[in-house]
């Protein structure tokens, strides 16, 4: 039941509403004016991915962030979509005090210098947190003090 956009079959559903870019908030009608088809059931899962691999860095879970970067080919530059200030996996395993999600990251290539919206880096943090393990190791890996 139900009407549903030109080409959106019954595995794909309206959303109730949309942030545009400014944070407002778009009517599906404008979605459907716009002919935009998507793959709601797709969005939904990479959603809770990514929320997911948040949840297990900060809880350091090592093997699960390692599944996700090995199995699912999550970008190790992964930035965190709701934080203003935008940090990546790395800077994030930081904040948390979690050295094994740091080393698997930087493992898999993580960029030790990768700066946040405000221009710090995963050393900067791990030293805001009184981490003396996770500087110690960012350092070793040429990360910018």
């Amino acid at each position: 039941g139900g009407l549903r956009p030109p080409g959106m079959s019954s595995g794909r559903r309206p959303p109730e509403h949309l942030e545009d870019e400014s944070g407002g908030v778009s009517s599906p009608r404008r979605v459907r004016e716009a002919s935009v088809e998507i793959d709601w059931q797709r969005v939904e899962g990479e959603m809770q991915r990514y929320s997911d691999v948040w949840e297990a860095v900060s809880r350091g879970n090592a093997v699960a962030v390692q599944g996700w970067l090995n199995q699912l080919g999550l970008s190790v530059e992964t930035r965190h979509p709701s934080d203003p200030a935008r940090p990546t996996l790395l800077h994030y395993a930081a904040r948390h005090g979690q050295l094994a999600v740091a080393t698997c990251l930087l493992g898999h290539g993580a960029s030790v210098d990768a700066c946040t919206a405000d221009g710090g880096t995963a050393v900067h943090v791990a030293a805001g947190q009184a981490d003396s393990s996770l500087v110690k190791l960012l350092i070793s890996r040429n990360g910018s003090v």
